[in-house]
């Protein structure tokens, strides 16, 4: 009678000792779903508020997004803005830096950049200023470069 219940004993303990091994990999499992989950909505944030900030469209001008970018002083407003990015650099002080729009080289006239790109369709703009970066574009570039694109 000893031994059967030692038998009984033991077994019943086993089987307490499986499903609780169970309900340590049940929550490993749920834990795992719960990080997954929160990864999953903090990607999903960050991609919106990416789209957010990409949004130009609620711009006015071409002026007021420039001044949301590092490095670009603008002074005035509408056609008439001017456009800074390096300081005084030519012997004609000319300060203003070229735009690129999609590859295409709109010279240094801020109001036909102005003109020509349709605020609502920037997907990208990058600002050049550094000596290594406007390289590329020699001694018209000496000003900075302000590089856009549109949204595919």
């Amino acid at each position: 009678m000893l031994v059967l219940s030692l038998l009984v004993f033991s077994f019943t303990t086993y089987g307490q000792t499986t499903s609780q091994e169970k309900s340590k990999e049940e929550l490993k499992a749920e834990q795992k779903q719960i990080k997954k989950a929160k990864k999953a909505a903090k990607k999903e944030a960050a991609s919106a508020a990416r789209a957010a900030a990409n949004d130009y469209s609620r711009y006015t001008s071409l002026a007021d997004i420039l001044r949301q970018q590092v490095g670009v002083t603008v002074t005035g407003t509408g056609q008439v803005a001017q456009v800074q990015i390096r300081g005084m650099n030519s012997i004609m002080l000319d300060t203003r830096p070229i735009y690129i729009y999609n590859g295409i080289d709109l010279g240094r006239d801020y109001s036909k950049a102005n003109n020509t790109i349709d605020r609502a369709t920037i997907g990208s703009i990058r600002v050049l200023s550094s000596l290594s970066e406007v390289n590329f574009y020699g001694e018209r570039g000496r000003n900075g470069v302000i590089i856009i694109k549109s949204k595919k």
